[in-house]
């Protein structure tokens, strides 16, 4: 309440009523009803490529469910190797040596031992480093997956739009009881056309 209509009403004042014009304006902002056309071609920074399927072959020797690798690259993104570092968790560093080009750990909730795979891609983006990331896991049941923007079905897969205001965050699918997900920065510096061609391109690496 503004300090000069409090100043009046005085501080015992049990019921105020201010007269003024209602809200009219919106409060959030709701995902767009249309999605990327799925007779759209990839936009031109997205090139074919089999460069990472090297990269997602060593978490197929240890996972057991099948491991799908981006049969695309994004001009400005490349692979960051998974390097734990001594500043702790969530502390990303794509420089040093790697036992694992992706990162391979385990998730209680989807069962016992190693059942999910992350891979993280640096970005250069217009505002800086970013970084976005492929997830693969038996964890169907990720709290993230329930309540979809938008769901298309393309190239016999059933996709998950996940918005965040006007631009794509999140495109997921489920195939064979795995779970599958393209996962944009924190900027949504991937459009929405690159994060379609992303997500449609993930193959088998074998």
């Amino acid at each position: 309440m503004p300090a000069a209509i409090a100043g009046v009403i005085g501080p015992q004042a049990k019921v105020a009523v201010v007269i003024g014009k209602g809200f009219v304006g919106n409060v959030a902002l709701t995902a767009p009803k249309k999605t990327p056309s799925k007779h759209a071609g990839p936009p031109a920074t997205i090139t074919k490529t089999t460069e990472y399927r090297a990269d997602f072959v060593h978490a197929q020797q240890v996972l057991h469910f099948p491991i799908l690798y981006p049969t695309v690259t994004q001009a400005s993104s490349s692979l960051c190797p998974w390097v734990p570092t001594p500043a702790g968790p969530g502390i990303l560093s794509c420089q040093g040596t790697s036992t694992s080009p992706t990162r391979i750990y385990g998730i209680p909730a989807a069962g016992k031992g190693w059942n999910s795979t992350y891979a993280v891609f640096h970005l250069s983006a217009p505002s800086g480093d970013a970084y976005w990331g492929i997830e693969e896991t038996r964890f169907t049941d990720a709290p993230l997956l329930q309540t979809p923007n938008a769901v298309r079905r393309l190239d016999g897969r059933k996709y998950l739009f996940f918005f965040n205001g006007s631009h794509i965050q999140t495109i997921a699918f489920i195939q064979n009881g795995v779970a599958y997900w393209v996962q944009n920065t924190l900027l949504d510096d991937l459009t929405d056309p690159e994060m379609l061609a992303i997500a449609r391109s993930l193959k088998p690496v074998r």
